[in-house]
């Protein structure tokens, strides 16, 4: 059976138990659920790009509260939300370094293969696009990379654990992967390390 293609950006595997912080999200950006966000020097978060090596992630987007940290206000009585680009909000964001995250492969890039079960243990980077969560669901679109270059030695800002052990799913195009933070700002470790 062939993988069905869902992405959903990073889902938490612990039925939404997961340590959470409350961010200033920047007002240049859409984010989306499921977002991997970078704290700004601005104090801000923002949209974490798939840059490989330049920076260590806060964590992964799993919510909203308006400007006043109050929960769902006029501004955000919209079911699924996501912030878009002019709004003043606070993300809700997992920035625990041990959470699991459930994420999709990309289908690989110019040159590339599709990831192996031989890549657990590899760090990977991952794929997102400025156009690719939804509007309708709020929900991110950013997946795994799997080209030639994205399975790196030690900057990729995820560390692969294990493929998700289910029967509607295999290694190959759209497979959903097990993850764990790699590159994450809240921990004191050397770059690459198993935190």
């Amino acid at each position: 059976m062939a993988n069905v293609n869902t992405p959903k950006g990073f889902v938490p595997l612990n039925n939404g138990k997961c340590r959470t912080t409350l961010y200033k999200c920047n007002t240049a950006d859409n984010i989306f659920i499921g977002d991997p966000v970078v704290l700004t020097n601005d104090g801000n978060i923002t949209v974490q790009s798939d840059t490989a090596g330049s920076v260590y992630m806060v964590g992964v987007v799993l919510g909203f509260v308006d400007s006043n940290r109050a929960g769902f206000g006029s501004a955000m009585e919209k079911y699924p939300y996501y912030k878009q680009l002019t709004e003043n909000v606070f993300a809700i964001v997992c920035d625990d370094p041990n959470q699991l995250y459930l994420v999709q492969e990309h289908t690989p890039l110019t040159g590339g293969v599709t990831l192996r079960l031989t890549n657990v243990g590899n760090s990977i980077m991952h794929c997102y696009k400025q156009t690719s969560g939804s509007t309708i669901t709020g929900i991110s679109g950013a997946e795994l990379v799997s080209d030639t270059t994205a399975v790196l030695a030690a900057s990729g800002l995820f560390r692969i654990v294990d493929i998700l052990d289910a029967v509607d799913n295999t290694t190959g195009n759209w497979a959903k992967w097990i993850v764990k933070p790699n590159r994450i700002q809240n921990v004191p470790s050397a770059v690459g390390q198993i935190v």
